[in-house]
């Protein structure tokens, strides 16, 4: 089994708000629920992978609130 690590650092910014439709993206860093809570067993491919996938939802995000 791969080991978890800490040199991917974790995208929270502190400010969590889970959205309104679905209550599972925080607004904050753009994760799913899920990746917040699993977050510490992650490996770091697992994290880069979260930090990606987080990284497009913030931009469809702001996307949305500027339409």
């Amino acid at each position: 089994m791969p080991s978890t690590t800490n040199t991917v650092p974790s995208p929270c910014k502190g400010i969590c708000n889970l959205d309104f439709a679905t209550h599972t993206i925080c607004q904050g860093c753009g994760r799913h629920v899920n990746d917040i809570r699993e977050w510490r067993t992650y490996t770091d491919t697992e994290k880069s992978e979260s930090n990606s996938r987080a990284a497009v939802r913030l931009t469809e995000i702001l996307r949305a609130s500027t339409e």
